[in-house]
């Protein structure tokens, strides 16, 4: 419970960059990891979307930022027996971390 407080006071500090600094994300990133360790996957997934949803905004899809909340996507549908979605994810992941090597 005070990792989850200090994250909204996170959050607060973060919604005070500008909207083109990536790092606007990184806070629902923080969250969702958490709801997955509490064994929250529908949570933890609603906050990866939402870190999805700004990183493709402002770096767009293809960068490795991108792609490591894609993977997190993927494990959230794992958790949640969607093997087929969660392996699209994991796939998309690994093809934009191969272009990076």
């Amino acid at each position: 419970s005070m990792a989850f407080k200090y994250l909204l006071i996170s959050k607060n500090i973060c919604s005070t960059f500008s909207n083109g600094n990536p790092d606007i994300c990184l806070v629902y990133c923080y969250i969702g990891d958490m709801f997955l360790r509490m064994n929250e996957p529908v949570w933890a997934i609603r906050s990866f979307w939402k870190a999805k949803t700004l990183r493709e905004n402002i770096l767009g899809g293809d960068s490795l930022d991108t792609a490591t909340i894609y993977n997190n996507i993927g494990v959230c549908l794992y958790y949640l027996k969607e093997f087929y979605h969660s392996q699209a994810f994991i796939k998309l992941a690994y093809e934009i971390y191969k272009e990076y090597e």
